[in-house]
């Protein structure tokens, strides 16, 4: 397995879970979308780097699912990361050896954090606004529970 352990195996045991409730829980999308399909090779040199503490410890909640689907196609590396914005994870898509800065919102509220926003290469807000929020890199983030 391509990742560190956090807390002892922590991550492996969550991991288990979550695959045991996704195959008990969820079926696979009636629709897959094949402009969506990434081959292996286009994720070799791809590292995410994610942070290793939550501003709010209870993110997890909301975004330990996305960190799963992650791991199970490229390296992950749990670093410190500052998480200065409220509501929001910052983490970092590496390729070729440079890094982006992403934001997953999870915030209940539409509103973004336009500081956060312009920080990042793309930023997905889990709340999305039907109209969109005039900025290319503000993309609906889906409501993953």
């Amino acid at each position: 397995m391509n990742h560190k352990k956090r807390g002892g195996g922590l991550h492996v045991l969550k991991d288990i879970a979550v695959e045991t409730a996704l195959k008990t829980l969820v079926g696979r999308p009636l629709i897959v979308n094949p402009a969506w399909d990434i081959e292996a090779e286009e994720l070799r040199d791809v590292t995410i780097r994610w942070p290793s503490a939550y501003q709010w410890d209870a993110a997890y909640v909301w975004v330990e699912l996305l960190l799963y689907g992650f791991r199970r196609r490229v390296r992950i590396e749990l670093v410190e990361l500052e998480q200065p914005y409220r509501g929001t994870v910052l983490f970092q898509f590496v390729s070729d050896g440079k890094a982006h800065d992403l934001a997953i919102d999870y915030s209940d509220y539409s509103t973004i954090n336009e500081e956060s926003a312009r920080r990042c290469a793309v930023y997905f807000k889990m709340q999305h606004l039907r109209d969109g929020y005039g900025l290319s890199n503000v993309l609906p983030g889906g409501y993953v529970p």
